[in-house]
């Protein structure tokens, strides 16, 4: 899937406070930062509330099936988060989660929120 793809591809930046990052699931990604740094390897991220802006090429601003959404990122530093480890292969993943498991990757440098609407 896309999502392996741009978690095997993306080259990480090196997490500062606010740093930008998209947790990738299945085929859905939400947006997140990094809220805290407890050491080079060890990263707290927590989610961005993510609002759509509304369709400019409809009357009403409402979306269609398909249709390519546009976000505004409400960003708050203060929130918590959880932690996420930088792991051997380069990637970073939720502490606790097998390096072979598909689950908790996260990619930083930016963040995107994807609804796929085939599911």
């Amino acid at each position: 899937m896309i999502n392996d793809t741009i978690h095997k591809t993306t080259k990480s930046v090196t997490p500062t406070v606010g740093t930008p990052a998209t947790f990738l699931s299945f085929s859905d990604r939400d947006p997140g930062v990094v809220v805290k740094i407890n050491s080079p390897k060890s990263i707290d991220i927590a989610y961005v509330e993510a609002v759509a802006k509304p369709n400019p090429n409809s009357k009403d601003g409402s979306y269609q099936y398909g249709d390519h959404i546009e976000y505004e990122y409400k960003v708050d530093l203060t929130r918590p988060g959880s932690t996420y480890t930088l792991r051997k292969d380069g990637g970073w993943r939720r502490k606790g989660v097998a390096l072979n498991s598909g689950c908790g990757k996260v990619v930083l440098g930016y963040m995107e929120k994807y609804y796929d609407p085939s599911f």
